[in-house]
């Protein structure tokens, strides 16, 4: 007799538990008791043979059932490691970029450009001019400063119009400066400016497809640098868009790093780098496959 569920054999062999193990073991024990060298070889009747038979198919078809379920429970496994295998990189690309960003947007918010202190300046001196020009009597009223300053005077008045339409230009560059800055910031977390600053170091910098972490990390902190002071000869500097992303003055040892970072696991993930497996303080890679 062959069997097809576990509810035929239950019925046959009048076993109440759905547990397989225990069903098993009430077969198997028929089975012994049922076995023919109990018998010298032989059965001792027709019905115990009977029996016997349908225990061992019962038995076949319990450990096909086990199989299967070890055989599904592995694939599953297999499909459950291979799920999480391919989430990593992209757990761990979405973790720069998140990374990168909050950095960005804590540059942003704490930014102060090089023309603060000017613009305060040059706003509390037309401050004081002005008060001067609303307010003479108070230069009148004092013997010393009324034989230098005369706040009623042409010269006067052209010299507080002139603070006050320079006041005014120069808060407008600066915020046009400061608005520049932050935008130039905010490409950092394009992958085209990122893939470009790559390609710019590969050209300067690689010479046998293997590179240093911190080499990268310093190429674009340091780039910045030498094109924000102008120490880059035009003709030797980085390519445009990236000559105005380094245009910024807010990027940090740590928002480079953080790029490199970027750069790296991006390339990874797209098989064109490849950590090596040297021990040393710096992680060191391998490019491979790039065009």
């Amino acid at each position: 007799m062959t069997y097809n569920s576990t509810c035929e054999i239950k019925k046959d062999f009048q076993i109440d538990s759905d547990d397989l193990e225990i069903i098993r073991e009430g077969v198997n024990a028929i089975r012994i008791d049922t076995h023919p060298d109990k018998t010298n070889g032989e059965f001792p009747s027709e019905i115990i043979k009977e029996q016997y038979y349908k225990a061992n198919n019962a038995i076949e078809y319990l450990d096909s059932i086990k199989n299967n379920q070890s055989l599904v429970i592995v694939e599953k496994m297999t499909d459950l490691m291979k799920v999480i295998t391919d989430l990593i990189p992209i757990n761990k690309q979405n973790s720069l970029e998140q990374n990168l960003d909050s950095k960005i947007s804590f540059a942003i918010s704490t930014f102060q450009s090089k023309m603060f202190l000017p613009k305060i300046s040059l706003t509390v001196i037309t401050a004081i001019v002005t008060f001067l020009f609303l307010f003479p009597a108070q230069i009148k009223d004092n013997p010393t400063l009324s034989h230098f300053i005369n706040p009623t005077s042409l010269y006067f008045v052209s010299v507080w119009f002139c603070l006050l339409f320079y006041s005014g230009i120069f808060w407008m560059m600066a915020f046009n400066n400061e608005e520049k800055s932050k935008k130039k910031l905010m490409l950092l977390k394009v992958d085209s400016v990122q893939n470009q600053v790559f390609e710019n170091f590969i050209a300067r910098h690689l010479t046998d497809n293997k590179f240093i972490k911190d080499e990268l990390t310093h190429f674009i902190y340091e780039s910045s640098i030498e094109n924000r002071l102008g120490e880059l000869d035009s003709s030797e500097g980085l390519s445009s868009i990236t000559t105005r992303f380094f245009g910024s003055e807010m990027i940090t040892m740590e928002i480079a790093q953080n790029i490199a970072e970027l750069i790296i696991s991006r390339g990874e993930k797209n098989k064109v780098i490849e950590k090596l497996a040297i021990n040393a303080l710096s992680d060191i890679y391998e490019i491979k496959n790039y065009r």
